[in-house]
C-alpha cells in the first residue's frame, strides 16, 4: 500500500513515462506537478528511491549539465499501478455501498420489529 505522497509521485512519473516506458525527469519538473503540494527535493528523492525499491521503476541518477536528472524505466508493476489504484478505489467504494445497505436495512428491520410488537 503506497503512502499519499508516493501516490501522488508514482502518477507524475507515470503520466511522464507511458508513452515510451522510460523518461528523464527532475525533481524540480516533479515539484511543479505537484499542484497545492510543497515537498522538499529531499523527500521526492527519498520517495522515488523508496518506489525503486518497491519494484514500480528503474531509476539511475544523471547529470545533464549542472542539472540532476532522474532516467526512469517503468516495470511492470509501474505499469499496473493505474490499475491497482483503480481496483482499489472501487473496493473502498463497495465497502462503502455495503455499509450504507446494511444500514438501511437494519433501520428497517428495526422498524417493522417495533411496529409488529
Amino acid at each position: 500500500m503506497l503512502s499519499k505522497n508516493e501516490k501522488l509521485i508514482m502518477a507524475i512519473v507515470f503520466d511522464c513515462c507511458t508513452k515510451s516506458g522510460a523518461c528523464l525527469i527532475s525533481t524540480a519538473e516533479i515539484r511543479a506537478k505537484l499542484v497545492g503540494k510543497s515537498l522538499s527535493e529531499e523527500k521526492i528523492k527519498s520517495t522515488l528511491r523508496s518506489l525503486e525499491l518497491d519494484g514500480y521503476f528503474d531509476l539511475v541518477d544523471c547529470f545533464k549539465g549542472d542539472e540532476h536528472l532522474f532516467c526512469i524505466n517503468l516495470r511492470p508493476k509501474g505499469y499496473s499501478f493505474i490499475r491497482d489504484f483503480e481496483q482499489q478505489r472501487r473496493t473502498i467504494l463497495n465497502k462503502i455501498l455495503l455499509a450504507i445497505v446494511s444500514a438501511t436495512i437494519t433501520f428497517l428491520v428495526g422498524r417493522l420489529l417495533f411496529y409488529l410488537f
